[in-house]
């Protein structure tokens, strides 16, 4: 698994924002092996970005958020759960980690998307709207 330097925090962690940190062979063989469902969702942020889990999807949806906003839900979130030590530390680690990685890794699958859902402070009845219908349909299917 990749690492990342922290001069911050002054120690080595894991680094899980490269694409490389996800064991993706077994995720595709775990994900081939839903062939037989109507309805299988695949969530997470490298989602779009292996080819091969590409090819198992019919449809594909990218969740749009300003980095700004990302990097601010992203540290509230890891705040609230305890992890990553303060505020400061886990801005720190965002600023200089997520989001530069958000642009490289993350943000170019925007372009395999069948569907992009707002996810933006102020689009949220576009984004609920598009939720509403994308269960409807999945519904629709597992009938």
């Amino acid at each position: 698994m990749p690492r990342y330097w922290s001069d911050y925090h002054q120690v080595e962690r894991p680094h899980y924002n490269h694409p490389d940190s996800l064991s993706v062979d077994r995720m595709l063989a775990f994900c081939e092996k839903l062939s037989g469902l109507d309805v299988a969702l695949l969530d997470g942020h490298f989602a779009l970005y292996y080819p091969a889990m590409r090819r198992l999807m019919d449809v594909k949806c990218f969740v749009d958020i300003d980095r700004p906003e990302m990097l601010e839900h992203r540290t509230q979130r890891n705040l609230a759960g305890g992890y990553g030590g303060s505020a400061e530390n886990i801005w720190h680690y965002n600023r200089g980690c997520v989001g530069p990685e958000y642009i490289l890794y993350l943000l170019p699958t925007r372009a395999y998307a069948d569907l992009v859902i707002p996810n933006q402070s102020g689009k949220a009845a576009e984004r609920d709207a598009m939720i509403r219908e994308i269960c409807r349909a999945i519904n629709a299917l597992a009938k």
